[in-house]
């Protein structure tokens, strides 16, 4: 039986098994599905040039060092689905993702922190003002905790005596300045000293995940699960180099030397040695205090008064325009850093329900929204659930709703590689479709819903809203402009009209170095 799957630009068609571009009254064949779908298809890596693939030795093994700001590594298929989106929406688009691909490498070039603005009186002054010295006194604690002095070098000199005094004498060096954010109103940006390319790897190794190493390049210690391999003979207090198992192929506790491809960033000193760490069952708790980092960033994990979020996702939640006494639905809701942001938002007036499918998510979630916003009611459900199934609302109990939705995390950063396949770029739309209708059906008339994501894949994005115009039209929903300006418009040629790209936001990190790839769009239900 002849039939097609349709999504914007790419259509498979199951009669040739063949992935179809569909730009105009061209149909360009682009790949064969046994191809785009295959596990064991290769990994390019993506440089300067779209095209580039790692040099390989004799034996087929790449000889290409990976680097964090050098290329990034995907599959073959999720590339060429990318490419196709980009050269249908004109304007050099192949030329603005590779840009956005090498954005990627990189960490952002700021830190950005969510504040409460009631606990500063409304003073975004007094508020950059205690960050300064929660700062500088997180990189005294971090200087202290290893026997080191109250500076540091080219990634950040520190006199924290008279930094967190706001002495300006010619001996204070003020190494992290806060300011608060141009657009978002409760969100302070810290720059970064970008790239030390001087930074030289201590001799002693430790090795940990790629996961574990992309967080220590946005200013996390190594956390104890991190840790995969220690040099032998390390003892407490040793300085230590780390590097990222790229490939996740070393094997824990292993004393011979990790001979896989790894990637440096940054240098620390350790809190245990290696027989004591490796004899504990589950250890737990900060392995390596990091003392410099390959790309220069503050060592600041937080406070009871600042927390660290991405400022789109900060973005994401002001769209929401939560008031006092509304009815809030946040649909996908771990971690929480979205949540804790209406909650404060909404500053403990209202109701706010936060759903997670997981049900060991939710216990975290629920643990953390004790701490500080016992009031919000946290409940383990599928939300594609939430108005059919067993302990459900009633459709239109909502007057607001946020879904942030699961999608491939393309937009997040840094990374070397994404493992992302392309079937997973083409069946997790489906999902966002699905949870995108729940949203609309629990939204009252009149209320408001925002869709967002961290990917740059325009099937979760553009793709997802033309759907909900056009096709889903019974839903209800029609989209609203930006409440609040902050990124780029849309991406065209993926099923809205110039003027409806007008009225999302898609966060490019290649045009904003401070921010990762993201994806807002604010819709209103109609009133009848």
């Amino acid at each position: 039986t002849k039939s097609c799957c349709t999504i914007p630009t790419l259509r498979y068609c199951f009669t040739d098994g063949r992935y179809r571009s569909v730009c105009g009254s061209a149909a360009v064949v682009l790949l064969q599905i046994r191809g785009i779908c295959s596990r064991r298809e290769p990994l390019i890596s993506v440089g300067s040039t779209m095209t580039s693939r790692d040099d390989v030795d004799a034996a087929g093994e790449r000889t290409t060092p990976l680097t964090f700001g050098g290329s990034l590594e995907l599959h073959e298929g999720t590339l060429k689905i990318l490419q196709s989106m980009w050269a249908a929406s004109g304007d050099n688009g192949l030329v603005r993702l590779d840009a956005i691909l090498h954005a990627l490498t990189t960490p952002p070039s700021a830190m950005t922190c969510r504040y409460d603005p009631h606990k500063f009186g409304g003073s975004a002054a007094e508020a950059v003002k205690a960050l300064r010295i929660e700062v500088a006194a997180a990189e005294l604690d971090a200087l202290n905790s290893v026997g080191g002095p109250a500076h540091r070098d080219h990634a950040g000199n520190v006199d924290a005596a008279s930094s967190a005094e706001g002495d300006e004498g010619e001996d204070a060096v003020v190494s992290w300045e806060p300011t608060p954010h141009g657009t978002i109103p409760d969100v302070l940006v810290i720059p970064c000293h970008g790239r030390q390319d001087d930074l030289r790897p201590e001799p002693k190794e430790v090795v940990v995940g790629l996961l574990c190493g992309m967080a220590v390049l946005r200013g996390a210690p190594v956390f104890a699960p991190g840790v995969f391999a220690i040099a032998t003979g390390v003892i407490a207090g040793d300085c230590v180099s780390v590097w990222a198992d790229v490939d996740g192929v070393c094997l824990r506790g292993t004393s011979a030397a990790f001979v896989g491809r790894k990637v440096f960033v940054g240098n620390g000193v350790v809190t245990q040695s290696r027989v004591a760490f490796f004899r504990e069952e589950a250890p737990a708790g900060v392995y390596v205090a990091m003392t410099s980092l390959l790309y220069a960033t503050p060592r600041f994990g937080g406070s009871a008064l600042f927390v660290l979020q991405n400022a789109p996702s900060c973005c994401a939640g002001h769209e929401l325009a939560v008031d006092p006494g509304l009815t809030v639905l946040d649909m996908c809701a771990a971690p929480g850093g979205k949540t804790a942001h209406i909650a404060t938002l909404m500053a403990g007036r209202g109701t706010l329900v936060a759903l997670e499918r997981s049900a060991k998510r939710a216990t975290t979630l629920r643990d953390m929204m004790a701490k500080q916003f016992p009031w919000v009611e946290v409940r383990k459900m599928d939300a594609v659930k939430v108005i059919s199934g067993k302990n459900g609302f009633a459709a239109g109990h909502f007057d607001r709703v946020l879904l942030d939705a699961p999608c491939t995390g393309l937009g997040q950063r840094p990374r070397l590689r994404q493992s992302v396949l392309p079937a997973e770029m083409l069946s997790i739309p489906r999902l966002q479709r699905k949870l995108l209708a729940t949203g609309a059906m629990a939204l009252k008339p009149g209320g408001l819903l925002v869709y967002s994501t961290c990917t740059i894949n325009a099937f979760e994005n553009e793709a997802v809203v033309a759907w909900a115009l056009g096709e889903a039209a019974n839903l209800g929903l029609e989209l609203m402009p930006p409440r609040n300006p902050v990124g780029h418009p849309g991406l065209h040629g993926q099923g809205l009209t110039p003027d409806q790209c007008l009225n999302v936001q898609r966060f490019d990190p290649s045009r904003d170095s401070t921010m990762i790839g993201f994806f807002v769009a604010r819709f209103r239900k109609r009133l009848s």
